[in-house]
């Protein structure tokens, strides 16, 4: 079955085109559509395996970001020039925001 196996996938649709039923040439129809079908297989899984790695790749990027924006706003809240019982206030305000999305993101 090496045969099959090295050709490329346009001779293999070429030989599944070429096909007698109960001849030699639907045989190898049959065998070039398995190769195909294996191919596909191993492909879609290989996809899958790339597509998981990235995604966890983007969701550490995403917590990364939210990290340095909440740094960004401790430490905005905290140099404004305002009462430090308004900074406070507005942190809390802030906070229960940011918890409150992060509640409704893990809803879904």
């Amino acid at each position: 079955m090496s045969y099959i196996e090295d050709k490329t996938e346009a001779e293999l649709v070429d030989d599944i085109g070429k096909t007698v039923i109960g001849t030699e040439s639907g045989l190898k129809a049959q065998f070039s559509q398995a190769e195909l079908t294996r191919r596909l297989i191993v492909a879609t899984r290989d996809l899958n395996r790339a597509t998981t790695e990235y995604s966890k790749k983007l969701v550490n990027l995403t917590y990364i970001l939210f990290l340095v924006a909440l740094i960004q706003l401790i430490v905005s809240v905290f140099s404004m020039p305002i009462p430090v019982w308004l900074r406070f206030f507005i942190w809390i305000v802030l906070l229960f925001f940011i918890f409150s999305e992060i509640k409704l993101l893990y809803k879904k």
